[in-house]
């Protein structure tokens, strides 16, 4: 057989295998899409569970932080609160203390004074003055204070709770 006509006998077997080569490569090209499309499929789940899980995780911390944040916000404020009560308990009994020590004053507030101390402790207390105003009395361990800052704070203890409720819990 010459050449030319080896060419033309396997002419048929030659086009029986591009066409097999074709569909194969057809067969392939469709196989190779599908799995394309599968694997973009599955990437897209798997975003959007990452999505989901990265949301719930945002919402769960937001909701910690928020939390943290309610705390503190409760302290500061309660500690406003009792700043401001204690100011206001601070303000009175010193507005108090300076009335009594600018009215009470002199030999006949002393005497009062004396005459307290000794209806309180007995004839045999030892009383002595107080820096500032007033006396202090003592017998057997116990001891009284009669000065316009003790007077004061005592006044203000005995304020009805109308008061009392600007400073107190």
């Amino acid at each position: 057989m010459m050449p030319n006509e080896a060419v033309v006998a396997l002419t048929p077997v030659r086009e029986a295998l591009v066409s097999r080569a074709r569909t194969d490569a057809g067969r392939l090209g469709v196989e190779a899409a599908a799995d394309a499309a599968r694997l973009i499929a599955d990437a897209r789940h798997q975003a959007e569970q990452i999505l989901i899980e990265a949301r719930t995780r945002g919402h769960a911390d937001a909701a910690a932080v928020r939390a943290v944040e309610q705390v503190r916000a409760r302290r500061a404020g309660r500690s406003t609160v009792l700043a401001a009560q204690r100011a206001a308990y601070e303000d009175l009994v010193s507005h108090v203390e300076a009335e009594l020590a600018q009215r009470y004053t002199g030999p006949a507030l002393r005497a009062a004074l004396l005459g307290r101390v000794r209806r309180v402790l007995g004839e045999a207390a030892v009383v002595t003055d107080a820096p500032g105003g007033g006396v202090l009395g003592r017998l057997d361990g116990r001891r009284v204070e009669y000065t316009p800052a003790a007077l004061a704070a005592r006044a203000v203890e005995a304020l009805d709770d109308t008061v009392v409720g600007l400073w107190a819990p």
